[in-house]
């Protein structure tokens, strides 16, 4: 195994190594480096003033087209949609149905369903029937927070059996900002 000192072999490559030779060297070699980086510069320059900056111009020009053209396909796609329900004779309207008396506990128990799905929690509910006009009313105590509360009164409209608000009464939870505690009235026809 051959030892080599550090020391001695520096000494030896520096004695080789003529300093005068580099710095010619590395001065050349900065002035072409210099002058690479300046004409790359100028390709640059020219490239964006005479190709790209026109280009950006044309596409500014061309997007306010292509948004109004977007919004006139969606305009276009809904009417259609439209035009096709009326040829079909399809209402937007769905029939809503009257629960029978038998089914008031099923009503119930859709309430609560839609009320967990949304995430809406039930304290209370109590129907009340109203004999002379075959109405039954909800009283509803409940706690959210206003979307899941948007939710919930959208799935009751949306539902198959008929189901109206009645009132609505929305107060603050002081310890909680973002529930809030909703009395609400739901009327429901019953037939006999």
């Amino acid at each position: 195994m051959i030892k080599i000192h550090p020391q001695e072999f520096l000494t030896k490559i520096s004695k080789k190594i003529n300093r005068k030779d580099i710095l010619t060297k590395i001065t050349e070699d900065r002035n072409k480096l210099l002058l690479t980086i300046f004409v790359i510069l100028v390709v640059l320059c020219l490239d964006f003033f005479f190709g790209l900056r026109p280009q950006m111009r044309a596409l500014g020009a061309i997007n306010p087209k292509i948004a109004r053209l977007r919004k006139d396909l969606k305009n276009l796609n809904s009417d259609l949609i439209k035009m096709q329900r009326q040829e079909t004779g399809f209402m937007d309207t769905e029939v809503k149905k009257i629960a029978s008396s038998d089914q008031i506990a099923w009503v119930i128990e859709e309430v609560s369903r839609l009320a967990n799905e949304e995430e809406v929690k039930i304290f209370q509910m109590k129907p009340v029937r109203k004999l002379p006009v075959a109405k039954t009313l909800i009283d509803l105590e409940v706690s959210a927070g206003y979307h899941q509360l948007g939710r919930f009164l959208a799935a009751l409209e949306n539902h198959s059996i008929f189901l109206e608000i009645g009132t609505l009464d929305i107060e603050r939870n002081n310890k909680d900002p973002f529930e809030h505690k909703i009395r609400l009235k739901l009327k429901t026809y019953v037939s006999k």
